[in-house]
């Protein structure tokens, strides 16, 4: 179990580098406010850089990019091998023919590595906005793709936030227990104006073989220049082909 433990961990840790920057907002007129203002403030802190590239520079600065790039470059080969072998594995383990010790051949109806699926969840944001997501998986083995749609609804201005998304899926397994999402695509926001931009995610899926689970979705969308993070975590009940979820 460690062993996974550590493997997750490598793979997830650079690309959860990127998930920094976050809008927090109590109505959706202000989130998009938000996003606005901080498309301003990165365009102004991106000419300050352009102004002053070598302001401050050292050959400290110079050692530290080195060694950081050094650790970087061997963390990213080793990612890149378990990107590999976790997709062989969904492979084989779709296909029926596993041949690494302790893999099994994909059971009927099983979470992981689905044919399809659909999520339908509602969620409760504050006394005046709720949300329902819609999100639909199909996929064979380590390829996949994820259609979703997301609205939120403000009574308190009788407002609408639609958020739409399109991403494949590259689907890897590690195990019979634990399934890894490595998702790029595209999506749109709009709430009066609309944001449009590439989307990266890495759901992560615990399944004990039975009936519980756990799931954890981090994701990021570049809405225009601006980096809107998003972070599902939830436990799941199966229950043959039906699961029930509650989560954060």
């Amino acid at each position: 179990m460690e062993s996974w433990i550590r493997l997750i961990t490598r793979i997830t840790a650079p690309l959860l580098f990127i998930f920094t920057i976050d809008i927090n907002a109590a109505k959706l007129s202000d989130f998009e406010k938000d996003i606005i203002e901080s498309q301003s403030s990165l365009s102004r802190t991106t000419q300050h850089h352009n102004n002053c590239y070598d302001c401050g520079s050292s050959n400290h600065d110079s050692f530290f990019d080195a060694l950081l790039g050094g650790i970087f470059e061997d963390m990213l080969e080793s990612v890149e091998k378990d990107i590999s072998i976790g997709a062989d594995t969904s492979h084989q383990r779709i296909d029926g023919k596993p041949n690494q010790p302790g893999i099994s051949e994909r059971k009927h109806g099983e979470i992981l590595i689905p044919f399809y699926r659909l999520n339908i969840n509602a969620q409760y944001v504050s006394e005046k906005i709720n949300a329902l997501d819609l999100k639909m998986e199909i996929g064979k083995g380590p390829n996949g793709f994820e259609v979703r749609s997301t609205t939120y609804k403000d009574d308190s201005a009788d407002e609408k936030l639609k958020y739409s998304q399109l991403q494949y899926f590259h689907r890897m397994s590690f195990g019979n227990n634990i399934g890894i999402n490595l998702g790029l695509g595209y999506a749109r926001m709009r709430v009066t104006e609309s944001f449009e931009g590439l989307v990266l995610s890495l759901p992560v899926l615990f399944h004990n073989g039975r009936h519980i689970g756990f799931e954890i979705r981090p994701s990021v969308f570049d809405a225009d220049g601006t980096n809107i993070t998003e972070l599902d975590i939830s436990a799941l009940y199966t229950y043959r082909k039906l699961a029930f979820r509650a989560g954060y």
